[in-house]
């Protein structure tokens, strides 16, 4: 399927109305992905006031303290850049599928995106919305969230 190699290659973000629809198909094409990748963290957006800087800080919290070892290793600094540096090591060394679903803006999803790196793969990072969020290092597609995975790639433009 197109979207687990789009997956492959780097962030994606599934769009359409069915906010519960979308929530489901990335789980499914998580269990598909999870062979690969570290532990599923999902990570809902949609009660995020992102205009506010402590619901970054408990995203970042809730992926660190989900990947497991990395956590108990070095507890998480309370420094903003720090934090953020620890959020990233943890996402490139146990490169966990991190499932931010409900997104509502670029400013939301941007700072959760791993950093780009050619050496090493990152985490499989799936994003779910009820509309398109346009960001250059994701890839866009509107689904039809009843699609099964076996099934053609649903009709709809990329973002």
């Amino acid at each position: 399927m197109l979207l687990l190699d789009r997956l492959a290659r780097g962030p994606v973000l599934i769009w359409s109305p069915d906010a519960a629809g979308n929530v489901s198909l990335a789980q499914r094409l998580a269990q598909e992905l999870a062979p690969h990748y570290g532990p599923e963290v999902p990570v809902d957006l949609g009660d995020a006031t992102w205009r506010e800087t402590s619901w970054l800080r408990t995203a970042m919290l809730s992926v660190i303290e989900r990947v497991g070892p990395y956590a108990r290793a070095s507890p998480p600094s309370q420094e903003e850049d720090a934090l953020r540096g620890d959020y990233h090591g943890a996402i490139a060394t146990y490169r966990p599928i991190l499932i931010f679903t409900n997104a509502r803006s670029a400013a939301q999803i941007e700072p959760l995106l791993p950093q780009a790196s050619d050496a090493t793969p990152g985490p499989a990072v799936l994003i779910t919305s009820e509309r398109p969020i346009h960001l250059p290092s994701v890839y866009t597609r509107r689904v039809d969230p009843l699609a099964l995975l076996g099934e053609p790639e649903p009709q709809g433009a990329p973002g």
